[in-house]
């Protein structure tokens, strides 16, 4: 007899929820047990039934809890291999972390698998029974089977504990539906919502592509739903209406949700979303929700979702829990008040460092969880974190009290007093007169109660109550504001007991909001988008405008954004707000060099904003790059640190900032700053010597070493550069860079600092080319792999000078570099290194040296020996042909002259310096060159003034440059005739790579026996003024500071 494919799926569905029974009545499941006796089998398993239009997902016929059991039904054993390698996409795509068993079913023969694939048993039930048309008995009378299955469901994981790995990994599947909620965004594109969520992407990760927003906004809108799931059961609500599960509507008073990752609530697109709610919902029967719970339980969440590529692009990741306890630590041991003080976090992320100090307010300095509670502060300008940070402090606040008590068990908690004082919104928004804006009706909203007299009338009344107060009566605001949004009247404020300060705030605060125009702005706000998610955005304009500037937390400890200023948007005007801030605001009466503004960092403005509105002696610890305050003694390298710097300084802060090397292992250092302002300028640097996994706790002396510096005198070398550079000035040169361009990873082993070996390098090598197919051999240089390009290759490469290359008179070679993200994205897809080279790629806009300049160039190394070489306007024009132009090394110092006789001469003057240098014996060269090397040019009175005697030296150089490589080309055991640059290589740059790393004091000594150079340095002998030994002994010679 033959079945259809929904027949065989019926009996097949039948048959296996009778084993599912029978086994978790053996196992004594209560909340599955009760589910299968009221047949509610869609909370228990998933059957993929004909869907409805635009719901169509390419998922298993059948799978069960989370996808632990997956059944692929077929109708005959013929597409058996067809169904298995459906099972196989499936497992990848959404099952990876759960499948435990794949069974494929034609009724009469049974396949099943294990999770890797790999066949565990085949078995084919009773033939004439099938044939008779009996086929749920031919599957139910076969022992064989039974047995099998019976083991299969035996192993699901039930009564799974509540923590960040389970919560991840119950719930990967969801993930499933990213590509459906991104479809269903689709149609949203023109509305408020979707820009607003837009705005603050962009606003945040600038460079996200249309499509990575859309897939982002997906991901945040699952993820939401899972978070409002998970916190409606552990507040032991009703889950049975899905939907409002997932919306968080249950929560109340316990807002989450934003308006933002609701926009499906509406609409006909909410019953085209049901079942994905119905899914996530049915996933919370696999917990034990009688558990202790953990203190973090959605820690993983965002990382575990967000696919690598995108998230190293977003640049989210969990601040580790030692590390938020080693910056209380140092607080506390500073002084800082944190049992009784306020602590805000700014950028609160998830909420890793809120938790942090609740926990220690209540479990270290014995503080009343109830009080303890209202002394957490959090901002952030990402919806979703917001959502995130609040569950967590409520589950917190859950946890301790259960752990208080003894009692674990699934009852009723003692719930928190109210919700949360986390709030959305941009905390440096008010400062760059930039706010986040979410629709028109809103902003009419705030604009209203917020006008600068009512705001003055607002914060003067704010003043007077007690901070714990005027926090309780933000909170009350939120409950009475959302209570009339969706009652239309304020029943909490009709009784107003005499000496409730807080409520009769909060009331007074909300009777601005209920009559005039106000009211009938928030009518429309309600009739268009809902009434449930409006008392969070509404509440936090307030406090981040009128109530936060009043209160004056006495401890900040953040992790804020690190972009850096010249990074951010162009027209965009919130970057426009920002520069204009650091200017005008943190910068007022102060000077700095433009280029410290320039690569200073968002996070330094956040400093500062955090700063300004402490009273003196207020506590910060926040987490900051490296690059951006302080990299370890050895390095002092980077402009950007003297704004931070500046920040410190300009609030008279004291305390310390600790190195702490790559902590959350994206490729970018970090340091921690514990300071106390209006307490002398006094900024200690130290490292820490401990490293622990990010889920690691401090549970041993983080053992800080006193580096014997200051961040004075970290940051000396690079301000005195920066200052004297301002000014330096070379006749006949009408441009000086003092830096190339940041590039990573350029060659294999990835960035520097990093451990990540399988990183893919941006420079290549083109082993072939043909021209009639125009099939290009490309492999990374250095890495084992290579790819097939159908193309043109100087579409995909530009070249690339790095500071190794540069030698005495000599550029040894220009490699090749892909300088477009979608390139490496095409190039290597599915490679396993892609990831972490997207991780930490930085590729520059534009060239260094683009094709439409048209100059002569001088290069020299910006660290140690500052060796100089030189590129004509000729061979940049050639290179160009091939290429868009021409990308140099930020170790690399570049002068640009329209005349060839002034590169030449002072390339030669350059190298007669680092000479001295040797002859002299004066030392070791500085670190970090600079303008140092141009400064003592001047010093020496050697600037070019086109004299015969200069014309002669540029004409030795001339000479000397013309035959000088092939020497060093022959040392490095390379070919002589070896071209400078050449787009089909044929694995030669393979070679060059090897061969450079020659030391630049064996390649003096060959210059030295040069007839031309020895009549250079009697030239510049007789024509120097000053003391040589002194000016290079000032200027380029490292001193040993500190």
């Amino acid at each position: 007899m033959r079945y259809s494919h929904d027949e065989v799926l019926i009996h097949v569905d039948r048959a296996l929820l009778k084993v599912l029974e029978e086994v978790i009545d053996e196992d004594k499941s209560t909340e599955i047990k009760v589910l299968l006796k009221q047949k509610r089998y869609e909370l228990v398993r998933r059957v993929n039934v004909s869907p409805k239009k635009d719901t169509s997902l390419d998922r298993p016929d059948i799978w069960y809890f989370n996808g632990q059991v997956i059944v692929e039904v077929k109708t005959s054993q013929a597409e058996f291999e067809q169904a298995l390698a459906q099972l196989r996409k499936y497992v990848q795509q959404f099952f990876r972390e759960t499948a435990r068993y794949c069974i494929i079913t034609d009724g009469l023969n049974w396949d099943i698998r294990d999770a890797n694939l790999e066949r565990v048993a085949f078995v084919k039930v009773d033939e004439k029974a099938y044939e008779a048309g009996a086929l749920e008995e031919a599957i139910a009378s076969s022992e064989e089977l039974r047995g099998v299955l019976t083991k299969a469901f035996s192993e699901i994981d039930l009564g799974v504990e509540i923590d960040p790995p389970s919560i991840s990994k119950v719930f990967s599947p969801v993930l499933g539906y990213t590509d459906f909620i991104a479809r269903l965004l689709e149609g949203y594109k023109d509305h408020p919502l979707y820009l607003s969520y837009k705005d603050i992407m962009l606003r945040l990760y600038s460079g996200l592509k249309e499509e990575e927003v859309t897939k982002l906004y997906a991901i945040h809108t699952l993820l939401q739903m899972v978070v409002n799931s998970v916190l409606s059961k552990t507040l032991n609500k009703d889950i049975t209406d899905t939907l409002k599960v997932c919306s968080g509507e249950l929560l109340q008073p316990y807002e989450t949700s934003l308006p933002q990752l609701v926009w499906w609530n509406y609409g006909e697109t909410k019953e085209l979303v049901k079942p994905v709610c119905d899914e996530i919902v049915s996933y919370l029967y696999i917990f034990n929700w009688g558990s202790k719970p953990s203190i973090d339980v959605f820690s993983h969440l965002y990382e575990d979702f967000v696919e690598k590529s995108l998230r190293y692009k977003v640049g989210e990741y969990y601040t580790p829990w030692w590390l938020t306890e080693l910056a209380l630590k140092e607080l506390k041991e500073m002084g800082a008040p944190i049992r009784g003080g306020i602590v805000l976090d700014p950028s609160c992320g998830s909420g890793r460092f809120l938790v942090s100090a609740f926990y220690k307010k209540v479990k270290e300095e014995g503080k009343d969880p109830d009080e303890a509670y209202y002394e957490i502060v959090g901002i952030d300008i990402n919806p979703l974190a917001v959502a995130l940070a609040r569950a967590e402090l409520i589950i917190s606040y859950i946890y301790l009290q259960r752990e208080k008590e003894g009692i674990f068990k699934f009852s009723q908690p003692k719930l928190p007093p109210g919700t949360p004082l986390i709030f959305w919104g941009d905390f440096i928004g008010p400062v760059v007169k930039s706010y986040t804006e979410v629709v028109k009706e809103l902003k009419q909203i705030m604009s209203s109660v917020t006008n600068p007299l009512l705001r003055t009338a607002l914060i003067d009344k704010v003043r007077k109550l007690k901070k714990s107060d005027a926090l309780k009566a933000v909170m009350l605001f939120e409950m009475v504001i959302s209570e009339y949004l969706s009652k239309g009247e304020l029943r909490a404020c009709k009784k107003v007991e005499e000496g409730d300060k807080p409520l009769a705030t909060a009331c007074e605060i909300a009777s601005n909001f209920t009559s005039g125009k106000v009211s009938n702005y928030l009518k429309e706000l309600v009739e268009k988008y809902g009434d449930h998610v409006w008392g969070i955005p509404i509440t936090s304009s307030l406090f981040i405008d009128v109530f936060l500037p009043a209160i004056q937390p006495e401890v900040v400890v953040t992790n804020p954004p690190w972009i850096v200023i010249n990074t951010l948007p162009k027209g965009s005007k919130w970057a426009e707000g920002v520069k204009d801030y650091v200017k005008k605001s943190m910068l007022s009466g102060i000077k700095i060099p433009g280029t410290a503004i320039s690569k200073g960092d968002v996070s330094a403005v956040f400093l500062d904003v955090i700063l300004s509105l402490m009273s003196g002696g207020g506590y910060v610890g926040i987490v900051l790059p490296a690059g951006q305050s302080y990299s370890g003694f050895s390095t002092s390298h980077g402009a950007g640190k003297l704004l931070t710097f500046r920040v410190m300084k300009r609030w008279d802060t004291k305390g310390e900032i600790v190195y702490l090397g790559d902590v959350f292992g994206h490729g970018v250092p970090a340091s921690l700053a514990v300071l106390k302002k209006g307490e002398g300028f006094d900024v200690r640097c130290k490292s820490v010597s401990v490293r622990l996994d990010k889920d690691s706790h401090l549970d041993q002396d983080p053992n800080l070493k006193d580096d014997g510096i200051s961040i004075e005198d970290h940051v000396l070398n690079v301000d005195e550069y920066l200052e004297k550079s301002r000014e330096i000035r070379l006749n006949g040169v009408e441009n000086i860079r003092l830096e190339g361009d940041v590039i990573s990873p350029t060659f294999s082993g990835g960035p520097t600092g990093s451990t990540k070996k399988d990183v893919i390098p941006l420079t290549v090598t083109v082993r072939g080319y043909d021209e009639t197919t125009r099939r290009a051999a490309i492999s990374p240089l250095g890495f084992k792999g290579s790819v097939t390009y159908f193309g043109k290759v100087e579409w995909v490469t530009s070249w690339y000078i790095p500071l190794k290359v540069i030698y005495p008179f000599a550029i040894i070679r220009a490699f090749k570099l892909i300088t477009r993200r979608e390139t490496l994205e095409e190039l290597y897809k599915g490679w396993e290194g892609l990831n972490d080279t997207l991780r930490v790629l930085k590729i520059p806009k534009k060239p260094t040296i683009s094709c439409e300049e048209k100059a002569n160039l001088l290069l020299y190394r910006n660290q140690r020996t500052f060796v100089s070489a030189v590129i004509t306007q000729e061979v940049l024009e050639d290179m160009c042909k091939k290429s868009d132009g021409v990308f140099i090394d930020h170790h690399v110092v570049v002068l640009e002259s329209k005349d060839s006789d002034v590169v030449y001469y002072y390339s030669a003057v350059l190298n007669y310096m680092v000479h001295k240098v040797k002859e002299l014996e004066l030392g070791g060269f500085n670190r970090d060159q600079f303008g140092r090397p141009i400064k003592a040019v001047l010093e020496l009175g050697l600037e070019w003034r086109g004299e015969e005697w200069q014309k002669k030296v540029s004409e030795l150089s001339k000479s000397i440059s013309s035959n000088f490589r092939e020497k060093v080309l022959v040392k490095m055991k390379l070919n002589p005739n070896l071209p400078v640059y050449e787009v089909v290589d044929m694995g030669r740059d393979e070679v060059v790579n090897e061969a450079l790393g020659l030391k630049v004091e064996k390649v003096l000594e060959d210059l030295r026996l040069l007839k031309e150079f020895t009549e250079i340095v009697k030239e510049l002998d007789t024509k120097v003024s000053g003391n040589v030994r002194e000016v290079l002994s000032r200027n380029v010679i490292e001193s040993r500071r500190g």
